[in-house]
């Protein structure tokens, strides 16, 4: 199969992150490898989608209590991004003692947990609120607990109700880990387990 093909001509009435408009039909891009082999790949939805108002942690009631962003949970660590593109976000972040797994080092599992917080920022930038359906992260170098990190996420496929996102996480130009995420609308969850019922 040939490389990734690369979007040029959508419809304007079609909100895909990353591509440019004009009178067309949507083509998709054929796809290639894994995302977390380092090709990107984007399809669209054939339903129109409206244009995104952008949310924010503190403009989606059910995410202001979130551990790692809200704004309403004492113990968030207040993460923001901003824009990065059509078609992601950034953000950086101060790592700290608490969050440690083995000595010096950040937990494995905070590390999947900031991956994961920059691809549904990456979603909220679009308008979408979803949740994370599958999560698959590769970590590649420690990360140490006195390091300030980049985080960055992208869309790769966009097709509601399932969005799927990369992520990845470096200290200057060494990559430490990056995620490719499945996310499916909010509106679409089951109820949690162990609420009670």
């Amino acid at each position: 199969m040939a490389g990734p093909q690369i979007i040029t001509n959508i419809c304007s009435k079609y909100r895909v992150p990353g591509t440019a408009r004009c009178g067309r039909s949507p083509r998709p891009v054929i796809l290639g490898r894994s995302p977390l082999a380092g090709e990107a790949r984007l399809t669209m939805s054939p339903d129109p989608v409206p244009a995104p108002q952008p949310l924010t942690a503190g403009t989606v009631p059910s995410h202001a209590g979130c551990l790692l962003c809200g704004d309403r949970n004492p113990l968030s660590l207040k993460l923001r991004f901003t824009p990065d593109g059509a078609d992601g976000v950034q953000g950086s972040f101060a790592c700290r003692e608490i969050l440690q797994g083995y000595d010096g080092m950040v937990h494995g599992g905070v590390i999947a947990a900031l991956l994961d917080c920059a691809m549904t920022h990456c979603l909220f930038h679009h308008g979408i609120e979803a949740v994370t359906a599958d999560l698959q992260v590769r970590y590649r170098l420690p990360l140490s607990c006195r390091a300030r990190v980049d985080l960055r996420a992208r869309f790769v496929q966009f097709h509601p109700p399932l969005y799927r996102l990369t992520a990845e996480i470096r200290v200057g130009d060494q990559l430490v880990a990056r995620a490719a995420g499945a996310f499916i609308d909010a509106a679409r969850r089951p109820a949690p387990v162990g609420n009670g019922t």
